[in-house]
């Protein structure tokens, strides 16, 4: 063995290098963290705004509820005349409202039950997107929980397609049975059970990325193994 692989060029002897472990990695506070809070924002934005409506319909003495008019070559005046005195008929745009001057709080709760119950549903599904978002921008996409909680989204998102329209549709139900009106003299009908394929393939894609998260956590798993 050689003097320069005992010692020094100056023949003092040399202590080994400790190995250096890595640096952790610093999270990143742009992109996805900007997004997540952005998303969280409007989510208040939103609850603020379901619960102002709730607020509204319990300090109002009527309220409304979406309906359909079967036969659309007929106008408003000719809808009105099967109604009973205190309610009208309003459109917007595609969509009519049957306006009740007069109705229980029970009733006028029921029919913002369904908004009250969206709200809720879209800041949970907002939280959950947030968190998601936070992990992507963590630059650690594989390591948190996302893969469970993007299951939990899609779940979140088909609850919001079907919960919230079950509900209107229980709200019209119930105010036609108050007032004593029959659908086919008056015209009109309610959906109770109505589903939006768009809101099938967005929780059918959510699926697919929670699989394919869970996927890339498993493969970031077996490469730590392997260093």
């Amino acid at each position: 063995m050689s003097d320069e692989q005992v010692g020094g060029r100056d023949g003092e002897a040399t202590e080994p290098e400790e190995p250096t472990e890595p640096d952790e990695p610093v999270e990143p506070v742009g992109g996805g963290r900007l997004l997540a809070g952005f998303v969280m924002f409007v989510a208040v934005v939103v609850l603020v705004a379901v619960g102002v409506e709730a607020v509204v319909a319990v300090g109002s003495s009527g309220a409304d509820v979406a309906v359909g008019v079967e036969d659309v070559l007929l106008d408003e005046a000719a809808v009105e005349d099967g109604l009973p005195d205190g309610t009208h008929l309003e459109a917007d745009e595609a969509r009519y409202r049957l306006v009740a001057d007069t109705l229980p709080l029970a009733l006028r709760l029921l029919t913002v039950a369904g908004t009250l119950v969206g709200g809720l549903l879209g800041v949970t599904g907002a939280w959950l997107l947030a968190q998601v978002l936070r992990d992507i921008g963590s630059g650690r996409p594989f390591t948190g929980a996302a893969p469970g909680r993007l299951r939990w989204l899609a779940v979140v998102v088909l609850a919001s397609a079907l919960f919230p329209r079950m509900l209107d549709g229980a709200a019209a139900a119930a105010v036609f049975d108050h007032l004593g009106i029959a659908e086919s003299p008056a015209s009109l009908s309610y959906t109770i059970l109505q589903l939006d394929a768009g809101w099938l393939l967005l929780a059918a894609v959510l699926m697919v990325l929670a699989q394919a998260f869970a996927h890339g956590q498993r493969l970031a798993q077996d490469v730590e193994g392997l260093v």
